[in-house]
């Protein structure tokens, strides 16, 4: 047995494998900058192509060295503002994608695990949350509305598509979840 008894419930491993679906992004990402720093080399009204290039090349940097931080995404669910001006067409198309989805899915917008814990999608500003007194947010690509991030139990994790938290960042927010009465929404 380890002295500390987070060690043995959260045990340090890598979240990108070899195989797995998510370690595919990275590439993929690649190959999309690169086909629109192609076209933005033929020059004229394609340079256009540049941003997309350098934006879909930032997400992929992220991808390959597994850090979330190239989002630039806040403790408090802001965005910095740098972060945001180099992937702003990557996060563009990961909102319109988002939103699209939500609303041509048939699946619920949330499920409750039981009395204390909802599992859902980003919720949308006109969405009542009653009843939920922490929102924990899990996304680096998505913001959610400054109503959301303003409500007093707000809190920001945000891991990469597929992927997962560091465990010592995951221990500590769940020590700041647990003590808290009230409906959680992860």
């Amino acid at each position: 047995m380890s002295a500390d008894p987070d060690a043995e419930c959260f045990p340090t491993y890598p979240s990108r494998k070899r195989g797995s679906p998510d370690f595919i992004y990275g590439p993929l990402l690649l190959l999309v900058s690169v086909a629109f720093g192609c076209g933005a080399s033929a020059g004229g009204w394609m340079l256009v192509l540049t941003w997309p290039a350098i934006s879909c090349f930032g997400v992929s940097a992220a991808y390959f060295a597994d850090r979330v931080s190239y989002f630039g995404k806040r403790s408090d669910g802001s965005r910095h503002w740098i972060p945001l001006l180099i992937l702003g067409p990557y996060l563009v198309i990961a909102d319109i994608v988002s939103r699209a989805q939500a609303i041509l899915s048939r699946e619920s917008a949330m499920d409750i695990v039981n009395g204390a814990l909802i599992v859902g999608r980003r919720p949308f500003a006109n969405e009542t949350l009653e009843g939920v007194s922490i929102i924990c947010d899990l996304t680096s690509e998505l913001s959610d509305p400054r109503s959301i991030r303003r409500t007093p139990g707000y809190r920001c994790l945000p891991i990469l598509d597929a992927g997962s938290p560091f465990p010592e960042r995951l221990v500590q927010i769940v020590k700041e979840l647990t003590p808290t009465p009230g409906t959680r929404l992860l």
